[in-house]
Parts: structure tokens; sequence; C-alpha cells
């Protein structure tokens, strides 16, 4: 299996070609102006037949109109998310009730490893501050 990811910094080009060649693209960044609808209809036009849409960054970095065309009109296979567009979900929302819909709790930050590894990443970062070095999982922030 072949995997390849894009950020901030990469070029149109790169993320076109990405939602082009993907068979699963799976999403993990903030929402900020620049992140909401990042995927809407032009994106989700690029993508496969084929592809599955993860979303586990926020539910505004997706067009929630464009993806429930795609996944109705079946221009994509399908769609997993732990996310919504309003918190908490509407369990009356049709989207629910598509088939090509998958939705679980948003709950990683429940677990005892994730709690630990914030306690690791804090206490590293405290020891960074102190010895002048870069912050770890930082990007593209003004500190």
């Amino acid at each position: 299996m072949q995997t390849c990811s894009v950020n901030s910094r990469s070029s149109q080009a790169e993320v076109d070609y990405l939602l082009k060649t993907s068979d699963v693209v799976s999403l993990h960044c903030p929402l900020t102006e620049k992140t909401r609808g990042l995927i809407g209809e032009r994106e989700l036009a690029l993508m496969k037949k084929s592809a599955i849409l993860i979303n586990t960054a926020r539910g505004h970095v997706v067009d929630k109109e464009a993806v429930t065309r795609a996944l109705t009109d079946k221009q994509i296979k399908g769609y997993a998310t732990d996310v919504f567009w309003d918190e908490p979900a509407d369990p009356n929302d049709p989207f629910l009730d598509l088939q090509n819909v998958i939705v679980t709790p948003h709950i990683l930050s429940s677990t005892t490893e994730f709690f630990e590894a914030v306690a690791v990443r804090c206490a590293e970062n405290v020891l960074k501050v102190f010895g002048s070095q870069d912050l770890s999982n930082l990007e593209d922030r003004v500190v």
C-alpha cells in the first residue's frame, strides 16, 4: 500500500493529486478559516468513486451539503466521521440515515494512552522552553 500526505504548505496540485489517486482520504487538521470547507464539491469531484473520506478533524472542514450529495449520488463510496457540523449531532438528521456513512463518538481523548501521551508531550515542551528549543506539535502558529 502506498501512502502520501499533504499539509498547509502543499501546493494545490499536490492536494489534487492526493484526492485523485487515494483510496482513503483521512482528514486531521484544526478548524481555521483556511480549513473551513476544505473538502467541498470540487474536491469530492476529484476523488475516485471507490474512495472513502474519513473526517476526524472537525465537522466544518467538510462541506455538509457537498458530501451529502456526493454520498447520495454515489460519487464517493463512503464517509466515516467522529465529528459533526452541529454538536451534539441531531439524531434526526437525515445524513445519519445514509447507508454509506459510519459515525462513531469522538472519544480518543478518553483513553489512558491519550492522557499519558499528553502528559509526556507537556513535560517535553516545558523542558524545551527552558532549554530555548522549538516546541513540539506546533505548525503555522505564532507563539
